[in-house]
């Protein structure tokens, strides 16, 4: 493209490189999904981790293209008992929310009646 198309150019010296690396570390973080799985809901976690393998075991496909990791820890944080709930969860969105929710939200109420917890 430069030596056909005319295309300019640009160097950045290494100074600049090294400014912008400084500038980086010393951004804030991302903002994580809602928490960590606290212990209490590990057991959440892993029931929610199992059926993720499940599904996406029935369409041939890796887990995290149902859920990731990130998803399952803000899903088992938050608990969503309704799609409403089950939409405010980090990573998921309508599409999802129409092919999988069902299936995860009788899994938490599942859980939830058998720990006696919310």
């Amino acid at each position: 493209e430069v030596l056909f198309e005319g295309r300019t150019v640009r160097l950045v010296s290494p100074e600049t490189i090294k400014e912008r690396q400084a500038q980086l570390k010393q951004a804030p973080a991302a903002p994580k999904p809602a928490a960590e799985v606290g212990a209490a809901r590990q057991g959440l976690f892993d029931v929610l981790r199992e059926l993720r393998r499940t599904l996406a075991a029935e369409i041939n496909k890796p887990a995290y293209v149902v859920f990731s990791d990130a998803t399952l820890t803000d899903m088992a944080a938050r608990m969503p008992l309704s799609e409403g709930e089950f939409l405010d969860v980090h990573g998921v969105g309508e599409h999802k929310a129409k092919r999988y929710a069902k299936p995860f939200l009788a899994a938490i109420q599942r859980w939830v009646a058998e720990q006696g917890a919310r």
